[in-house]
């Protein structure tokens, strides 16, 4: 198919383009109407209520996210929002405390010398928790010369 070009040729006339059969589309398509009710929000954002909240303060500490979607009727992002949401406010608090000093002095000492999985199996947390907590206060589990899991030789054959 042959497009017209830009600029005007000699001998040809000038005028207006035939409208695109995309444009005749439009101005025929019928108008939708309006989707939900005015002023009503749709099914699937619903308010918190107390008691909604008062339950999942009671449910929180021993059940998981997936098993809270299955009782309240939410999605997962819901209920961990509503979670965060409760947390923040202090009205309840996490599963397990916080790293204390002197975990994180161990994590500090061992981390170039055990895996994430070790130290994590070590003080009883998820490998999660140990990798993030390090890396938030700027060290690497990284291993370098005969530390390395593939190293072939010996740091002090090496000479420097």
């Amino acid at each position: 198919m042959l497009t017209r070009p830009s600029f005007p040729v000699e001998g040809e006339k000038t005028g207006p383009l035939p409208r695109h059969k995309t444009e005749q589309r439009r101005t025929t398509m019928p108008a939708l109407k309006p989707m939900g009710v005015s002023g009503v929000p749709p099914k699937h954002v619903r308010a918190w209520t107390q008691q909604e909240d008062a339950l999942l303060v009671g449910l929180y500490p021993s059940h998981t996210v997936p098993e809270l979607t299955k009782h309240f009727q939410r999605t997962g992002p819901a209920i961990r929002s509503r979670i965060r949401l409760l947390l923040s406010q202090g009205v309840i608090h996490t599963k397990q405390p916080p790293l204390n000093t002197k975990e994180l002095n161990t994590l500090i000492r061992n981390r170039h010398t055990k895996t994430i999985r070790e130290l994590a199996n070590e003080l009883g947390r998820s490998t999660s928790t140990v990798g993030l907590n390090l890396r938030k206060r700027g060290y690497r589990f990284r291993k370098y010369g005969e530390l390395h899991h593939r190293a072939r030789y010996s740091d002090h054959l090496v000479e420097w």
